[in-house]
């Protein structure tokens, strides 16, 4: 075996760029062979040609990176291994700023991967096996973190929802590992000028992550806290809407609750009926995840001001109002 293994490498070494055009197919025809041992096998020599060839390779690394990340969920680890190990070889050969070029195919494959997993574990949270690896996200973040950073808007907004997507097939304790690196740069994003739906899909993204990371996002927790009340004053509803679900969800992770119910109970007395619709919303949530820890002399200023807004001219703020109350009333 190991000597067919050291043949393998050597033709796969010496093939020109004319063989090229026989060897990869015949190497794309392995990973998706019936048996594991030649789906490993294929996955191996992938991740070796991309490492250690000196022939231009990048008009091949689409295709391989999308047949790669399906097979992270093979039904065989030592499978989901090599894809995962080739895969990070394929994204390493890719120069830098070509890298966001590769955003829309990977969450293409992503997808595809998810829904291969969702059809085998019926009626359980989707993650992906190879996305429960050590470091597993590592060879994709360039990809993502490149469009957000140099990207233009619509690439920003491709790249944050499709980081979004995949940490959502990533195991809690895959994602604790790149919490840091990965929430820095969307805090920076959410804070300047770009299109709403820029900032709409990153705050779609940091829910998740505040979701998933947990107490691993304790150095953001101020950042965040102001970022996201801020973006409750946006002039797009779409933003409003995430902003106020996501600081629901971030002040579970909160020691000092009170400042922050009483910083959005004054945003109250102001403010125009949209902002006022949507800071009702973020106190229903932020009183869902953390009402206990609200003290009873805010919440008593928090009944008296929401019994005012039940008398309010738009629907919408009653209605908020009103669940607010109800919310407010379970604590």
């Amino acid at each position: 075996q190991s000597t067919a293994k050291k043949a393998a490498e050597t033709i796969v070494l010496v093939i020109d760029d004319e063989g090229v055009e026989t060897l990869i197919p015949e190497l794309l025809r392995g990973v998706n062979d019936n048996q594991a041992s030649m789906r490993r096998g294929a996955a191996y020599l992938i991740g070796f040609l991309f490492k250690n060839s000196k022939l231009y390779l990048a008009d091949e690394a689409p295709d391989m990176m999308s047949t790669l990340i399906t097979l992270l969920s093979d039904t065989d680890n030592a499978t989901v291994l090599a894809a995962w190990e080739a895969f990070s070889r394929v994204v390493g050969s890719v120069p830098k700023e070509q890298l966001p070029t590769h955003i829309k195919l990977v969450r293409d494959a992503v997808s595809t991967a998810r829904d291969k997993e969702r059809r085998r574990r019926k009626g359980v949270p989707v993650l992906l096996p190879g996305l429960c690896l050590p470091k597993a996200l590592q060879p994709f973040l360039p990809i993502f973190q490149q469009g957000l950073i140099s990207g233009s808007a619509e690439t920003k907004e491709q790249a944050a929802e499709g980081l979004g997507e995949l940490i959502d097939v990533t195991s809690e304790k895959t994602l604790r590992e790149v919490v840091v690196p990965i929430t820095g740069p969307l805090i920076r994003i959410l804070g300047d000028r770009f299109p709403w739906q820029v900032k709409s899909a990153i705050l779609s993204t940091l829910t998740i992550i505040i979701a998933k990371g947990g107490l691993a996002l304790k150095p953001f927790l101020p950042q965040l806290q102001t970022t996201f009340v801020k973006c409750l004053q946006d002039s797009n509803r779409s933003v409003r809407t995430r902003a106020a679900s996501a600081l629901g969800k971030l002040s579970a992770l909160s020691t000092r609750i009170d400042p922050l119910v009483s910083d959005l109970l004054s945003m109250l007395q102001s403010g125009d009926d949209a902002v006022k619709e949507s800071v009702l919303s973020a106190l229903k949530g932020v009183v869902r995840h953390a009402g206990k820890s609200v003290s009873s002399a805010i919440r008593s200023r928090g009944c008296t001001l929401l019994k005012d807004l039940l008398q309010a001219d738009a629907d919408d703020v009653r209605s908020s109002a009103a669940k607010a109350i109800g919310t407010l009333s379970q604590v």
